[in-house]
């Protein structure tokens, strides 16, 4: 069964109500990819001391 967390689901419908632009809804995604992608490459480089990634494809 398929749930989506509640802030994945609040944003579209705040942009949508609120009549707001999609730079709304764009900064908070980037935002937060960006700071996923930062800690997993601390953890990589820091704490595991594992090259990150060992590939590409």
């Amino acid at each position: 069964m398929y749930k989506a967390m509640p802030a994945a689901g609040a944003n579209p419908l705040v942009v949508m109500l609120t009549g707001q632009d999609w730079h709304c809804l764009i900064s908070p995604v980037a935002i937060g990819t960006r700071a996923i992608v930062a800690f997993g490459l601390a953890y990589h480089r820091l704490l595991s001391r594992q090259p990150y990634p060992k590939r590409w494809l």
